[in-house]
């Protein structure tokens, strides 16, 4: 078994379990990038906190492996409430059919609405490709809609600067939106970074039949892959113009 791939370390989006953690990683010879995605509980609050991130570390000798952040340290003092994500592993050995190691979510206390400050332990769960035909109707905005998209997962793309290395696993598909005011058709946008999976986290962008441009943010439901949770879904443009909308996909 390889590291290369999607990986869901913690938390589950269908039980709202927390925190939810997963990452896509490629591996180039001792060097491991990580692109990721992640939501959890404030420390004694309702609040969340979350979103992507990107991680870099090296294999060492004997196996193991620290990610931390990709990017440089800033010449200024970090946002306030930003979480600090540090994964600790061990590259599978042959046969393994999973890999186990530890996380720490931090924000240093830094934040007095959200604080965050978890760790422990997981036993990383594989996620396949993504693939397939996804269906289902999506409301918001006093209007709902039918949706089809179909998804196709891409060969994960490296993007090297002189400072720092990072990279995307691009998604390649189609999309339907059919309601009372419109129906339209698209294709995800070029370049291909524009439509993306971190994770278990679907970022897309599809540009229509007459010109607008579709945004989506979304999720897969778990490790079976049987839904996308389609967290918004909006048009920027064109006759569904400002058409805002969330709901369940379900693959057939």
């Amino acid at each position: 078994m390889t590291l290369d791939g999607n990986w869901q370390l913690a938390g589950s989006r269908s039980a709202k379990q927390f925190p939810q953690l997963s990452m896509s990683l490629l591996v180039n010879g001792s060097q491991i990038l990580a692109a990721g995605s992640m939501d959890t509980q404030c420390t004694g609050s309702f609040f969340t906190a979350g979103g992507g991130f990107s991680l870099a570390g090296t294999i060492a000798g004997d196996g193991t492996f620290q990610l931390t952040d990709a990017f440089p340290p800033p010449s200024t003092p970090p946002l306030p409430g930003l979480v600090h994500i540090s994964i600790q592993g061990r590259v599978p050995r042959q046969g393994d059919l999973s890999w186990t190691g530890s996380y720490t979510l931090s924000n240093g206390g830094t934040n007095s609405t959200c604080g965050v400050n978890q760790a422990g332990s997981f036993q990383a769960v594989s996620l396949p490709p993504v693939s397939g035909t996804y269906v289902g109707s999506v409301s918001g905005n006093a209007s709902s809609s039918k949706v089809s998209i179909q998804i196709a997962q891409q060969p994960a793309v490296e993007r090297t600067t002189p400072t720092h290395s990072t990279f995307y696993v691009p998604l390649n598909g189609t999309i339907t939106i059919q309601n009372a005011a419109c129906s339209m058709q698209g294709k995800t946008s070029s370049p291909s970074f524009l439509s993306l999976l971190s994770g278990d986290q679907l970022i897309l962008q599809f540009t229509m039949d007459d010109g607008s441009t579709v945004l989506g943010l979304g999720y897969l439901n778990d490790a079976s892959e049987t839904e996308i949770i389609l967290n918004a879904l909006g048009t920027v443009e064109g006759k569904c113009h400002g058409v805002f909308q969330s709901g369940t996909l379900t693959k057939q």
